[in-house]
């Protein structure tokens, strides 16, 4: 099982019906996949987690980066593990209101606190 967590900008005005729209459309085809995950948008940002075989997992990350609507696509954590933390949810969706906001963004640093860490880590180790 392989874990995959990016964050990214969203550059264009996207209501939450729109997100809601593609975070079904998203459900439908991770189902197809078999992948599972989360969306969650807070203000201009996102972050998501999809999880499956590594090769789908990888795939279909290499098409959401290329999707005009948001840019600046940064891998945040990518990991085996041992077993999917959202097996019921093809594509869970959650919007945070502006006062989650800061725990997103202290979210996404913490994840990229953490992959530094290991880089410097693995660097020593080299």
């Amino acid at each position: 099982m392989f874990q995959l967590i990016y964050s990214s900008v969203i550059t264009v005005d996207v209501t939450q019906d729109q997100m809601r729209q593609i975070a079904l459309e998203s459900r439908a085809s991770n189902e197809a996949a078999n992948l599972t995950g989360a969306l969650l948008v807070s203000d201009r940002g996102i972050l998501q987690i999809l999880e499956g075989d590594e090769e789908t997992v990888r795939a279909v990350y290499n098409r959401i980066k290329k999707d005009p609507r948001h840019m600046g696509c940064e891998i945040l954590l990518a990991r085996q593990c041992k077993a999917r933390e959202f097996r019921q949810m093809a594509m869970g969706f959650c919007k945070a209101s502006d006062d989650d906001g800061y725990e997103v963004k202290m979210a996404i640093m913490a994840l990229k606190a953490r992959r530094t860490e290991r880089q410097r880590i693995d660097k020593l180790a080299s």
